[in-house]
C-alpha cells in the first residue's frame, strides 16, 4: 500500500461519521439585544430595541477632519497594500484553511505587527 493510500485511510479514520447538524445561532442583532439588556453594553434609550438602534450604537462619534479631506492613497493602493499583508500573513499559519486564517486571526496577527 503506498504512502498516500494509507494517509488517505487514515484521515478517513480519524474523520469519523458525519455528525447531526447543530441550531443556528443568534444573529448579530439578536446577540446585541441579549447584551443591552444584561447591561454589557449601555445603550441610554429606554425603548424596544430595533435594528436602527443597533447601527446608532455601532457608529460612535464623528471623527476628527483630516488636514485637507484627502488621502494620500488610492482605495486600490489601500487594497493591494492589504492583500499582500493577507498573502504574508497567510504563511505564518500553517493551515491556510483553519479558523486561524479567518479575519480575526488576520486582525490580531496585524496588531503583533
Amino acid at each position: 500500500m503506498s504512502d498516500a493510500i494509507s494517509k488517505t485511510y487514515y484521515y478517513d479514520y480519524l474523520r469519523g461519521p458525519a455528525g447531526q447538524n447543530g441550531q443556528n445561532g443568534l444573529s448579530a442583532f439578536d446577540l446585541w439585544v441579549q447584551m443591552v439588556e444584561c447591561g454589557i453594553f449601555i445603550y441610554p434609550y429606554d425603548c424596544e430595541l430595533t435594528y436602527i438602534d443597533m447601527f446608532k450604537f455601532l457608529k460612535g462619534k464623528d471623527g476628527k477632519d483630516g488636514k485637507d479631506g484627502k488621502s494620500d492613497l488610492t482605495s486600490a493602493e489601500v487594497f493591494g497594500d492589504l492583500a499582500e499583508l493577507y498573502a504574508e500573513f497567510l504563511t505564518t499559519v500553517k493551515n491556510p484553511n483553519s479558523d486561524a486564517a479567518d479575519l480575526g486571526g488576520f486582525i490580531d496577527w496585524l496588531n503583533q505587527q
